[in-house]
């Protein structure tokens, strides 16, 4: 069966079955996020939800539907989250969120006050 088609909770047995070791961080919580998640209906598919994982790191999806995917990726991959932020990402979502006062050139977030808000108010970007 083709690994594509697995569900989190599949992939965890065939870990756990041939007690393959996988990175300490896979154990970690962040906010109800779990090694194995949850898996829901979505009309009628089931989909995996709040698996500790970020596979597609560069997807800004998460931010609108399951923000702590964004904390994760701050807090256990800060140099990934980081490059995202300064390639743009920080832009957007302040653009988004402070409703046209987040442009670069004039408002709160500008170029000179990007490193401010990055560093002091980072769970600003963990959703839009």
């Amino acid at each position: 069966m083709p690994i594509a088609w697995w569900h989190t909770k599949d992939v965890w047995e065939y870990l756990d079955k041939h007690e393959v070791v996988v990175p300490e961080i896979y154990m970690q919580e962040v906010e109800g996020f779990t090694r194995e998640g949850r898996t829901e209906l979505v009309k009628g598919v089931p989909m995996d939800r709040d698996a500790i994982r970020v596979g597609c790191w560069t997807c800004p999806l998460p931010m609108k539907y399951t923000p702590n995917v964004m904390k994760q990726l701050r807090e256990y991959y800060p140099k990934l989250w980081k490059t995202l932020m300064k390639k743009g990402l920080a832009k957007e979502v302040a653009d988004h969120k402070l409703g046209g006062q987040g442009s670069l050139t004039d408002g709160y977030f500008t170029k000179d006050t990007e490193d401010y808000w990055l560093k002091n108010r980072p769970c600003f970007f963990d959703k839009i």
